[in-house]
Order: structure tokens, then C-alpha cells, then sequence
């Protein structure tokens, strides 16, 4: 009976936080303290429940990055102790993985660490025969972002059947339209990037938004990089909950907006501590 109101519980603080990570406002007031979640775990037998609860606790506290990293760690160090290698430890040590790449994105950590996570995930989508494309995606925009554009594209070339599908096609055509985009073929990039900004993904929407205002103000087009930038502002403003990159994004918009009062030709970069799609 413990060990069944232990899994059910664990399902329940999975889901929650996975809620609360794609709408910090779904939960209202209703965010479980870390005495709570403390107290679950010290009473679970089961080390993988004890771990998703940690999990769990991490995604709470995904916008500091001491709070996040600590509960990660103790994660990781319960995951080391359980001591079957079965399927169930390797789906709870995916979630971990895809949590440190997905949160450290969104808090600057370094394009090594983050590729490394990106791979352990990968591995174990492919041990599983998840077609994960949130976290092909990810991992691929690391290799761009890390300069390795030719193997990013033979990776896409490699798996792009088990990945992409017409529903989510958009997670390929951004990273091929930001490869062509770092390469200098503006042109072609804008035209996919303009399409892309008005894609019901919100995240791609976004970054689709900031470089479509990037390659404008580039370009010298400062009337029309306002009201883009007026648009940007709206639509993030709709969607306030999701937190993801929302203060990089922001300070971004903020930066070009300096400029065109000042009449500058360079955008002044973003903080280490942001994601490392914004500093570029």
C-alpha cells in the first residue's frame, strides 16, 4: 500500500511540475513547499519515487540557479544508489537529464555542459525508442549554437523520420533556417523566420521574432524593427507565464530599442547568465 501511494504521488508532483515549468501561473498558490516535498521523500522506501520527487522539487525552483542545481544533485546522488539498472531508472534518469538541459538553457550554463546533457538524453531516447523531438531539437541547437553546423545537419539527415513529423516539422526547418542564418544567407533565412514567427509553438515563435528583428535592425529597416518589437512585446506579454528565456528576451528587445533611440549600429550583448542563443 505505501509503495502504490508513493508511485501515485510521484505521478501526481511529475505532472504538477511539468504544469508549472509550461505555466508558472497554472498553480495559482497552490506550489507545494520544499517541507512538503522533503517530507515525501524521507518517507519513500522506493529510491526512483524519492528521486521524482527531487525532480520535481528542482522544476519548482527552476529560475535560481543554487536552489535548482542542489535539488539535481540530490537527484543524482539517489539515483546512483538505487541499484537496479532497469528501464524505469533509465526513463527517471532521462527526465533528469532533459530537466538540466531544458532549465540550464534557460539559466546560461555552458555550451559544453549543455551538450553534454543533450546527449545523455538523446541516448537514452534512442534506448528507448522515444522519438523525442523537443530534445533532438535542443540538442541539435547546441551543436549550432557551438559551431558544429555540419553536424547538426547529419544528424537531421540521420534521424529526421524517427524525430520530425508534419506536426512538428518546425523544430527542423528553425534549425536549418538558424544554420543558414549564421552562415549569412540572410535573405533565405528571413523569409523562414518571418513564417516561423507566426508558428503555434511559442518558444520558436519567439527566438523566430528576435532574429526576424535582429536581421531588420541589421539592415537598417529601424521603422520597421519597432513595430515588430511592439508585436514581440504583445505577444509575450500574452503568454506571461511562460518563463523560459522571457528575461534574456526581454533584455534583447530592450537593447535594440536603446540602439534606435541612439541611433547605434551594434546591439550591445546579453549577460553570461543568459541563455546562450541570447549572448550570441
Amino acid at each position: 500500500v505505501k509503495k502504490y501511494y508513493h508511485q501515485k504521488q510521484a505521478e501526481y508532483f511529475n505532472v504538477l511540475s511539468g504544469l508549472f515549468l509550461d505555466d508558472i501561473h497554472s498553480l495559482g498558490k497552490n506550489i507545494p513547499t520544499d517541507g512538503e516535498l522533503d517530507a515525501l521523500v524521507s518517507l519513500s522506501s522506493d529510491l526512483l519515487y524519492a528521486a521524482v520527487y527531487r525532480i520535481a522539487q528542482a522544476r519548482f525552483h527552476y529560475d535560481s540557479v543554487s536552489e535548482f542545481l542542489y535539488y539535481a544533485g540530490k537527484t543524482q546522488q539517489l539515483l546512483k544508489k538505487y541499484p537496479e539498472n532497469n528501464l524505469e531508472k533509465v526513463k527517471v534518469t532521462r527526465r533528469l537529464f532533459y530537466l538540466l538541459m531544458e532549465v540550464g538553457f534557460h539559466l546560461g550554463f555552458s555550451i559544453k555542459d549543455l551538450l553534454k546533457y543533450g546527449r545523455e538524453v538523446n541516448c537514452r531516447n534512442e534506448l528507448l525508442g522515444y522519438p523525442d523531438s523537443v530534445g533532438f531539437f535542443f540538442y541539435l541547437f547546441f551543436l549550432v549554437l557551438d559551431k558544429k553546423e555540419k553536424a547538426a545537419e547529419q544528424l537531421i539527415k540521420n534521424n529526421e523520420a524517427f524525430y520530425f513529423n508534419k506536426e512538428n516539422d518546425f523544430f527542423k526547418t528553425f534549425i536549418i533556417a538558424y544554420i543558414r542564418f549564421r552562415r549569412g544567407n540572410i535573405a533565405e533565412s528571413q523569409r523562414v523566420f518571418h513564417e516561423l514567427a507566426y508558428c503555434g509553438n511559442y518558444y520558436i515563435s519567439l527566438w523566430s521574432k528576435l532574429i526576424e528583428i535582429t536581421i531588420h535592425f541589421q539592415r537598417g529597416n529601424y521603422s520597421f524593427c519597432k513595430t515588430l518589437i511592439d508585436r514581440t512585446e504583445r505577444f509575450m506579454n500574452k503568454s506571461s507565464g511562460k518563463p523560459f528565456t522571457r528575461q534574456a528576451s526581454q533584455f534583447l528587445l530592450n537593447q535594440i530599442k536603446m540602439a534606435l533611440i541612439k541611433k547605434a549600429t551594434a546591439i550591445k550583448k546579453c549577460p553570461l547568465k543568459f541563455s546562450p542563443f541570447h549572448y550570441h
